[in-house]
């Protein structure tokens, strides 16, 4: 289980990929953009220029883990389109050698309140971004023979991120506490799971 494939290889994914490769992993990235084909080389991560629209069955699959950061984009027209990104995934999972998933879902599916909520419990959702990421979580919990951690990040800083100040209590997370969580998630091969990955804060 040494091969590790990263769809969504940015902020997150690309810190992730380069600790991934100091322990011994076999590390695949995709990315949108070309130019990013020759960091992606020169760092040791095996590239794949993947749109995610047009997405078909591909060796970046042939892995056995997978860690999907894909961004839910708030510029999107329509929040339908991440649940299509999402289910054309699922379809190119179902005739891969994935068998584990790691999914960075995000805290704003809770309602916006003050409120620790755990994935056990019941809530209503705030909004439709926030069903349809809860949607997202469900399809991929659907796939057979495959294990799913879900994370539930909250607003990500450090590391060139900074977070707007408010008084309000907000649910976020350090990019370096977000990375160790998705390295713990990858070591529950086997596990399904969804975790709450943030702490409630004023900043």
């Amino acid at each position: 289980m040494n091969r590790i494939s990263l769809l969504g290889c940015g902020k997150l994914g690309l810190p992730l990929g380069l600790q991934l490769i100091d322990r011994g992993y076999y590390v695949k990235g995709s990315t949108t953009t070309a130019s990013k084909i020759d960091k992606f080389k020169q760092s040791g991560i095996i590239p794949y220029l993947l749109n995610i629209d047009k997405l078909v069955e591909s060796d970046f699959f042939k892995s056995d883990i997978l860690v999907l950061t894909l961004p839910y984009k708030k510029s999107f027209s329509d929040p339908n389109i991440y649940k299509n990104q999402i289910k054309r995934v699922c379809d190119s999972l179902k005739f891969s050698s994935i068998k584990h998933v790691v999914f960075t879902s995000s805290s704003s599916v809770y309602p916006k309140d003050a409120k620790l909520y755990l994935p056990t419990d019941k809530f209503i959702p705030p909004n439709i971004r926030a069903e349809i990421l809860l949607d997202c979580e469900a399809v991929l919990n659907q796939l057979k023979n495959i294990s799913v951690i879900t994370i539930r990040l909250g607003g990500i800083y450090g590391v060139g991120r900074k977070i707007n100040k408010s008084k309000k209590n907000r649910r976020l997370i350090k990019q370096d506490d977000a990375i160790s969580l998705i390295k713990e998630s990858i070591r529950r091969v086997g596990e399904h799971d969804c975790i709450n990955g943030f702490t409630i804060m004023v900043v």
